[in-house]
């Protein structure tokens, strides 16, 4: 068994062989997409100590085994895509591609990792709890088909100005606080394929959603529904949702729209199920705090 870096000219075929192993639950790692242009786009932006993070193992030259890193400074975590493998001892892999992430691709001042996949994946179960991870909250997927979209109440919302940018920021980093994009981030990355949509009250920023295509996807993601708590109960997050799904849904290349939302969050599930999202799958994320540095 051979470890090495994953080269970028070798991207297309790597996301084709990832993609073959995502489409079994017992494999699949809920951060990468399930297509292999999405996955191929996926591999080459990971964001690490190398160009690209990520390690293959090979046998005669044939991989076998995959596990990338994605780090982010400011919360000192980093997501590992992985491991993916496909052939021979799983746990002896599994344990040689986090040794060498361990060495080569994880900054010495990460001060958490984790993992995201299908609850049916019990090869990570066993793999999280021989790492002492820590297993968090399960969280259910969903999807919007395109052919539902004229059953979807119609509607249209502003999108984020500069004159409510301070207002935004304040209110996700309240009601998310530490997760994997700050308000600030969500800013900086707005483009024709990252939007914020704003429900106003007056002035007043009531609540906000945030959606983005990902470069090779077939679907749009919802990534955050945020209502000021005293505004709740008033149909803001169901005008934000159906507003959003619209808007993604433009771009006819989509064929749906998909998010996740924690399994104990009841109130938010029962309004997907009411606007015509489908329950895919249950998903869980395994964390494990790093000590800090001497």
């Amino acid at each position: 068994m051979l470890m090495r870096l994953m080269k970028r000219a070798e991207a297309d075929s790597v996301a084709q062989w990832v993609a073959a192993l995502q489409a079994d639950p017992q494999h699949q790692i809920a951060y990468f997409g399930t297509t292999a242009p999405d996955i191929q786009e996926t591999l080459l932006n990971l964001e690490g100590l190398l160009d690209v993070p990520v390690v293959v193992a090979t046998q005669d030259k044939q991989i076998f085994g995959l596990l990338g890193v994605d780090y982010s400074p400011g919360l000192g975590r980093a997501w590992l895509y992985g491991p993916l493998v496909s052939a021979g001892n799983w746990d002896a892999t599994a344990d040689a591609l986090l040794a060498y992430a361990r060495q080569h691709l994880i900054p010495a001042e990460t001060r958490s990792l984790e993992w995201f996949v299908d609850v049916r994946h019990s090869r990570m179960t066993a793999l999280a709890a021989r790492y002492h991870f820590d297993q968090l909250p399960p969280e259910t997927s969903w999807s919007f088909p395109r052919q539902r979209l004229s059953t979807l109440p119609p509607g249209k919302l502003p999108a984020l100005d500069v004159a409510h940018q301070s207002a935004f920021i304040a209110l996700h980093d309240s009601l998310f606080p530490n997760t994997y994009y700050s308000g600030a981030e969500i800013i900086a990355r707005l483009d024709a394929a990252n939007r914020v949509l704003m429900a106003l009250e007056g002035s007043q920023l009531v609540g906000y959603i945030y959606g983005r295509v990902d470069a090779g996807a077939d679907h749009g993601y919802i990534d955050f529904v945020g209502v000021d708590p005293a505004q709740r109960r008033r149909g803001v997050g169901r005008a934000l949702v159906s507003a959003m799904t619209h808007s993604l849904l433009q771009d006819e290349s989509l064929n749906s729209v998909k998010l996740t939302v924690s399994a104990t969050n009841s109130g938010a599930m029962a309004l997907y199920h009411q606007l015509g999202f489908e329950r895919l799958q249950t998903l869980v994320a395994y964390r494990r705090t790093l000590p800090s540095p001497p």
